[in-house]
């Protein structure tokens, strides 16, 4: 069952990355485990959402959380083999507001936060073979990007913001399944920005 904690991190969630309806998920996550039973036969999706629940934020996701808020100052966040089974990035990553690097390497990460945007002092985002399908429209309002990698995952698409970086050494979108609009949008990019090397 879901406590007062997880739960408080899940409607944060939600509501920061905008992927479930919060009125539904607060009322799913409302039943008790003594009274599922009768209920999920009529209402499967209900065990669906909590066993969601529990997928997404998993150990790891509370592990990331304490660490974050242990660890204020941290100047880069490097997630890899300690973090095995991490789904999302707490939001606590968002209160940071020092850290230069972000970067995810080899971690099955399914989304960032669609606020990335407000992280503006970024200038290293690196997410290497992870299942990531899609990126928030706001990413493209990290300026101050030197490195933008985002390769050996699951994208098929990318917003047309970050088409808008100007002052990038290396866009790395490599071994992505792009579409052929997305494919030609990144040849005009890479054509448009000879100074800096694209790689798609």
């Amino acid at each position: 069952m879901v406590d007062k904690k997880e739960k408080a991190s899940l409607m944060l969630w939600v509501e920061q990355m905008g992927c479930l309806p919060s009125e539904a998920v607060e009322d799913q996550l409302e039943i008790k485990e003594d009274s599922l039973s009768k209920e999920l036969e009529e209402e499967p999706q209900i065990i669906k959402t909590v066993n969601r629940y529990h997928d997404l934020f998993n150990e790891d996701y509370f592990k990331l959380q304490t660490h974050i808020s242990k660890h204020q100052a941290l100047p880069n966040i490097i997630l890899q083999r300690d973090y095995p089974d991490l789904k999302l990035l707490p939001l606590e990553v968002m209160k940071l507001g020092k850290q230069k690097n972000i970067t995810v390497l080899t971690v099955p990460l399914l989304a960032l936060p669609k606020n990335i945007g407000k992280m503006t002092q970024l200038t290293e985002l690196v997410c290497h073979k992870t299942y990531l399908k899609s990126l928030p429209e706001t990413v493209g309002q990290l300026s101050n990007l030197s490195t933008f990698y985002v390769a050996r995952s699951e994208l098929t698409t990318l917003p047309n913001t970050v088409f808008d970086f100007r002052c990038f050494e290396t866009f790395n979108v490599q071994y992505n399944e792009f579409d052929e609009v997305t494919l030609s949008n990144l040849r005009a990019f890479q054509k448009k920005h000879s100074k800096g090397t694209v790689f798609f």
